[in-house]
């Protein structure tokens, strides 16, 4: 579980026993709002209605740093990636 002081910006996190590139909103229960598609994806985007949900601190599960050559598409670095599918193999 990541750090409570770590819980702010782009995180992963779980719902529906699937990852998703989150940003979080809130604190104590997180409030996120989802991006698009669920991961394993090799870009996300915000969806047109959000997607905002109260989840457990439990899931969140990794502080990321996607970047955006757009500034609408958000893409994980690979050594982001590469970490996270890591941390996924032991979950």
């Amino acid at each position: 579980m990541l750090n409570f002081r770590d819980m702010n910006g782009y995180v992963n996190s779980m719902c529906n026993e699937k990852w998703w590139l989150s940003y979080v909103l809130g604190k104590n229960e997180v409030e996120v709002t989802f991006l698009h598609p669920s991961g394993p994806s090799p870009s996300f985007s915000y969806p047109l209605t959000p997607d905002v949900l109260w989840i457990p601190r439990s899931d969140i599960i990794y502080k990321v740093n996607p970047i955006t050559p757009t500034g609408r598409v958000y893409i994980l670095p690979f050594e982001e990636k590469k970490k996270f599918a890591e941390i996924m193999y032991l979950f």
